[in-house]
């Protein structure tokens, strides 16, 4: 399966209509390109900062550990083959091999469970940091540092 994500500058704050689709979204460092976290929003309710456990921990994390006043944030759009509808679980499925492949260090602080999709291919542009295409090869220890492929090479 083949997902495409283009990925954008946003105010978190800000919520159009546009944005109440489930997507992905992304802290980024506010001075350096450095992705800090992944996550899901289901709803663009999801986007603002909740009083989740999670979402204190991790904001916990930024600001102690990291001594971050604030952070950059990239909204998403995917897209899918017209045969392929995104849902919750591909949204979960995307995250984790993004987690898995760029490793952010919000996510690998708060301890997220990560799922596998063998086969998944995530394709990122637009404003993301680091642009190419990740194929999730299965949950084997032994390929956990996959190769990153660029954007002309074959996944």
């Amino acid at each position: 399966m083949f997902v495409s994500i283009s990925w954008s500058f946003m105010d978190p704050a800000w919520l159009g209509p546009r944005h109440m689709r489930p997507c992905l979204y992304a802290y980024l460092h506010p001075r350096r390109d450095e992705i800090l976290y992944i996550g899901v929003a289901k709803t663009g309710r999801g986007l603002t900062p909740s009083q989740t456990a999670d979402r204190k921990a991790l904001f916990t994390f930024l600001r102690r550990r990291l001594r971050l006043k604030s952070v950059r944030f990239l909204g998403s759009r995917l897209l899918t083959d017209a045969r392929v509808s995104v849902t919750n679980e591909l949204l979960a499925q995307a995250q984790s091999l993004l987690v898995r492949r760029v490793r952010p260090r919000g996510n690998l602080a708060v301890g997220q469970p990560l799922i596998s999709r063998p086969g998944l291919v995530v394709e990122c542009g637009g404003n993301w940091p680091v642009p190419g295409r990740y194929v999730d090869r299965g949950n084997n220890p032994n390929s956990e540092h996959r190769r990153r492929v660029r954007w002309n090479e074959p996944a």
